[in-house]
């Protein structure tokens, strides 16, 4: 696994690429230390920077205030791209300022969230699977995800999410079967 930093690439800032390898213990996954990736091939670097251009990840996010704290979804979606976990840092630094900027960090409950049916894969193909992740922050910059089982996430935070996934699938239903005419726009 590899993880990319991509400040506001291919607009600018420079694509960085780490060896990285995911480590489960005690039902948690741990990001331990990077390894220092400037001895990957060019030809490489250079492929994953025109996926990355090429092919734009994206996600669909909710987010609530609840109980003095904000709780934030990242949620997979088919077909998405780079998913979520693998830039849930990146995420989170950029959420936070866009949608509270005033919140301190610490105050935010992440969740990564994999619906239903967005992976051909076990254990994520027929069930709602919401993780806590508990990530590390100092001036503004997350880092060091953890991803907890969330064995024991309260039912109207789980109601919340699956909501808003079925709502978003309600949506995107109706739009591939009644197409738009854009022509005389």
């Amino acid at each position: 696994m590899f993880k990319c930093a991509v400040p506001n690439f291919p607009f600018g800032g420079k694509l960085t690429i780490h060896p990285v390898a995911l480590q489960r213990a005690n039902g948690v996954y741990r990001d331990p230390a990077l390894r220092h990736g400037d001895n990957l091939p060019q030809d490489w670097i250079d492929f994953v920077a025109a996926v990355i251009e090429r092919y734009p990840s994206f996600c669909q996010i909710a987010h609530r205030k609840h109980q003095g704290r904000v709780q934030f979804a990242l949620i997979h979606m088919p077909h998405g791209g780079t998913s979520p976990t693998n830039m849930i840092e990146s995420l989170a630094t950029h959420f936070r300022p866009h949608f509270y900027p005033k919140l301190d960090p610490g105050l935010i409950d992440w969740f990564d969230v994999i619906p239903p049916g967005t992976y051909d894969t076990a254990p994520f193909r027929d069930k709602l699977t919401i993780h806590p992740v508990r990530l590390q922050h100092a001036n503004g910059v997350y880092r060091d995800p953890e991803w907890d089982n969330g064995d024991n996430l309260p039912q109207d935070w789980i109601d919340f999410v699956a909501g808003v996934i079925e709502r978003s699938r309600k949506t995107r239903a109706y739009i591939e079967a009644a197409p738009h005419q854009l022509e005389n726009a």
